[in-house]
């Protein structure tokens, strides 16, 4: 599965990006909202875990253009705020799949990428092979 990290914070990164990689993911890390854009527009991914505070920037728009770009990817939105502290986050980010806050423990990053494996498995094997090769 390849997976795109938008995270400001490289220490952060390089822990998710280790979880995900010895989970046999392909990853790619951006490094800020403009990146995480970029990476998006260029290519497709079937995981974008983001930071909701990226610098100065925001990752609710860059969300949104990931689930439009790429309706079938599993997004997860991190963040240390307590800014929401009561769901608002959930309405405020539709595109997210998962909001989860920090500290994630690596537990529940790891449910998460377990229940990811046996839906894209899932979706791969609903799909007939030529709409396959098509999104390939």
């Amino acid at each position: 599965m390849d997976a795109l990290i938008i995270e400001d914070n490289a220490e952060l990164a390089a822990v998710w990006r280790i979880i995900l990689e010895e989970r046999g993911h392909s990853v790619t890390w951006a490094r800020s909202a403009r990146e995480g854009h970029t990476k998006i527009a260029t290519s497709a991914f079937h995981l974008v875990l983001s930071d909701l505070l990226l610098g100065d920037a925001s990752a609710l728009g860059i969300l949104d253009y990931a689930r439009v770009k790429n309706p079938e990817a599993r997004i997860v939105l991190i963040t240390g705020s307590n800014a929401y502290a009561h769901g608002e986050l959930h309405s405020l980010a539709p595109a997210a799949d998962w909001i989860l806050r920090k500290p994630v423990s690596v537990d529940v990053l790891t449910a998460i990428l377990d229940y990811l494996d046996k839906d894209v498995f899932c979706y791969l094997v609903r799909t007939p092979p030529n709409l396959r090769a098509m999104s390939a």
